[in-house]
């Protein structure tokens, strides 16, 4: 289970919230395997900067970080760039490919800046 505290965003991965599949509107490239991550987000403050599919890494078990795709449902459902205003929530699942022989240890949430 993956929790986290940050202010000003509480974000959570509930029990159960990381599932591994090889399909998901298709298949993953060859050697991977996708993993779904539930995340539940709430603003604690209006947030001064848009969250973007980038704000997000997961970790896997050889400690390479890979952002989640941009047809994740999370962003289908909110878009690829949006703010969040104070004691608003966002909910979704956040889809990840990653090499097949590794797992899923972190979800890293943080500011992107280019």
């Amino acid at each position: 289970v993956f929790r986290h505290l940050k202010e000003p965003i509480v974000w959570d991965v509930p029990e159960g919230g990381v599932r591994y599949a090889n399909y998901f509107n298709g298949p993953p490239d060859e050697g991977n395997k996708f993993v779904l991550v539930d995340v539940d987000m709430t603003a604690r403050l209006r947030i001064g900067f848009p969250v973007l599919p980038r704000c997000f890494r997961l970790m896997d078990s050889r400690k390479i970080r890979h952002y989640p795709l941009s047809r994740s449902p999370f962003f289908i459902t909110y878009g690829d760039s949006f703010y969040m205003d104070k004691d608003e929530t966002f909910a979704g699942k956040l889809l990840f490919e990653i090499p097949a022989d590794r797992k899923a240890e972190n979800l890293l949430f943080d500011r992107y800046k280019e």
